[in-house]
């Protein structure tokens, strides 16, 4: 029993994490796309804050990558309602440089990555996030007491 259990951890740890990136600009979706596909992650792209909720209901990632500029719904308002309504999802929220924030983040942001890219910054940080497991009912308990 004990090994069956092993080789099932093991299967969990080694699933290909699924990455959302959120970004207005088709181009930079696509390009950071691209990069995250030739490191091993699977990769979906949205452009407005909108689709983003809705690929993140019917399929939740390991990360949303988030710009903070977005038509319509702007990042911070995609990250709060990833934090209410699916708190296993890890967001990463990319920013202009002259905003990036020190910790703690708001609204359950496991960090900020500042435009224009630096790729190895923005690699370290996605595999950073992605090996982190998130105590899922202990953030949903605790969001819903602060909330109340």
């Amino acid at each position: 029993m004990t090994e069956l259990m092993e080789r099932q951890a093991c299967t969990r740890d080694e699933k290909i994490k699924q990455i959302l990136v959120v970004d207005a600009s088709l181009y930079n979706s696509q390009f950071l796309a691209t990069i995250l596909m030739l490191e091993g992650y699977e990769v979906k792209i949205a452009t407005c804050g909108y689709t983003a909720i809705a690929k993140i209901e019917a399929n939740p990632p390991d990360l949303v990558l988030l710009d903070e500029v977005l038509p319509e719904l702007d990042g911070e308002q995609v990250a709060r309602w990833i934090r209410y309504n699916r708190p296993n999802v890890a967001v990463l929220l990319m920013t202009e440089e002259d905003k990036a924030l020190k910790a703690p983040y708001p609204f359950g942001i496991r960090g900020y990555v500042s435009k224009p890219f630096n790729f190895k910054e923005l690699l370290a940080q996605v595999k950073s996030i992605c090996q982190i497991p998130i105590p899922t009912e202990k953030i949903i308990v605790l969001y819903r007491q602060l909330k109340s």
